[in-house]
């Protein structure tokens, strides 16, 4: 059917309208702001001087509203081509109004009443259009659980900020939509699918953050996508507890990270690190090392038309390989590991002055026992602060050993020679 047809054609149109209108008001707006913010930046970084303070702390806080601002604008020039994607209606229990609620990848506020033009697909309220049917319907929320009806679910295809297409529906996605959805063109990234999320997919993206959870599918069947829409909702759901900084993607490849480089960014989310565990492992490690390429080999070792030298050696890159990829090389390697872990502590006691603060085998016991789940450099850190604890319970009894012995040692002196030069010489030496 015509878009033109739908019953509700001229009241979506007018929205429609009314919402790129406001758009492009708040994205000049912000745009604005940015640009006298990035002034100020800049007026603040020539007149910052190690004895002010203030202007530092000043710009540090400018500089992080102006990150805000990039994003927020980041979001509205998406929101230019396609502001919503769904709306749903829904009444509270007890409630005689019925709110009219568009669903988008970000939400707007309007300024002057803080009205919501754009509900964000993250939204407690958006899960209505997720897993609601029409008829009586819930939501969870941080006030409870939110009973009412929902009167309608409704979907927009828009494109370049032109309504093409109004589906009413009761589940999340029908058939004309989904098949208009795949039908768009494509080229070789990841899509974001925040318009097409079933029901199932939504429990996995919305599910407790605090729980193990385990994602299992066969190739292509959107657990990467499903994966990625989590973390969004997480930064989300959770942005005073952790910034998006905490989160790494780690991939088997760079063609993989670029295959999925786009998704966080259009759902509103910066900053992510992806990174492949070879990268990150020599990031850890502090050295680069060059490391045959794996389609290199997979070549070699499928070469027919090698020469005899190179079949030798192919064999051999064979099998290294079957070796480091067996069971065998991991428990060579953890008894390596377990090995460095038994001679890592030094075999002594820990005195100060003479003085047995920490005993070796209680240093031990620490590391290789009580401590033996966190990583060696954690371990060292607890060690440290166990040892200042220790030492500050042991500090005075220290002190009065160390002013005894020099208190006999002066007496020795003193018992033993005339008062001469040199006795006064041994005398101020005992005591430094």
């Amino acid at each position: 059917m015509s878009v033109e047809k739908h019953s509700s054609y001229k009241e979506e149109l007018e929205r429609c309208n009314y919402t790129l209108d406001y758009v492009e008001k708040t994205l000049e707006s912000t745009m604005e702001k940015k640009k006298n913010l990035d002034n100020n930046i800049d007026r603040a970084k020539k007149q910052l001087t190690s004895d002010n303070s203030q202007s530092y702390i000043d710009l540090m806080i400018n500089t992080s509203i102006r990150d805000t601002l990039a994003l927020k604008l980041r979001n509205l020039i998406t929101a230019r081509s396609k502001p919503y994607f769904a709306r749903v209606d829904f009444t509270e229990e007890y409630s005689r109004k019925t709110e009219k609620l568009y669903i988008g990848k970000m939400s707007l506020m309007r300024d002057e009443d803080q009205e919501i033009i754009i509900v964000d697909w993250r939204a407690p309220i958006a899960n209505l259009y997720y897993e609601g049917r029409l008829g009586e319907a819930s939501y969870c929320c941080p006030d409870g659980n939110i009973k009412g009806e929902l009167t309608l679910k409704r979907q927009f295809s828009i494109n370049d900020g032109i309504l093409l297409q109004i589906f009413d529906i009761d589940i999340t996605t029908n058939d004309e939509f989904l098949q208009s959805y795949l039908g768009a063109s494509a080229d070789s990234r990841l899509k974001e699918i925040v318009s097409t999320i079933q029901v199932e997919q939504n429990k996995i993206i919305r599910s407790d953050m605090w729980r193990p959870l385990i994602v299992q599918g066969a190739a292509g069947s959107g657990k990467t996508t499903i994966a990625l829409h989590r973390i969004a909702y997480l930064i989300y759901t959770f942005e005073k507890s952790f910034e998006p900084e905490n989160f790494m993607i780690i991939a088997t490849n760079r063609l993989f990270l670029n295959y999925i480089s786009e998704v966080l960014p259009e759902l509103g989310v910066e900053k992510v690190k992806q990174t492949t565990f070879e990268d990150f492992a020599m990031e850890l490690i502090g050295k680069r090392f060059k490391i045959k390429d794996t389609f290199e080999k997979l070549t070699m070792f499928v070469n027919h038309n090698a020469t005899l030298e190179e079949s030798s050696k192919n064999n051999c890159i064979k099998r290294c390989s079957e070796i480091k990829a067996s069971i065998l090389f991991k428990e060579i390697i953890d008894d390596y590991v377990k090995h460095i872990e038994e001679q890592f502590i030094p075999g002594e006691d820990f005195k100060i002055a003479g003085s047995v603060v920490f005993k070796y085998e209680e240093i031990n016991d620490l590391f290789l026992k009580q401590y033996k789940n966190w990583p060696v450099a954690r371990r060292i850190d607890e060690i440290k602060k166990y040892l200042s604890n220790r030492l500050k319970v042991k500090k005075n009894a220290i002190i009065e050993s160390i002013d005894e012995a020099c208190d006999k040692r002066i007496m020795s002196i003193k018992n033993s020679m005339p008062d001469t030069e040199e006795r006064r010489k041994l005398v101020v030496e005992a005591i430094e």
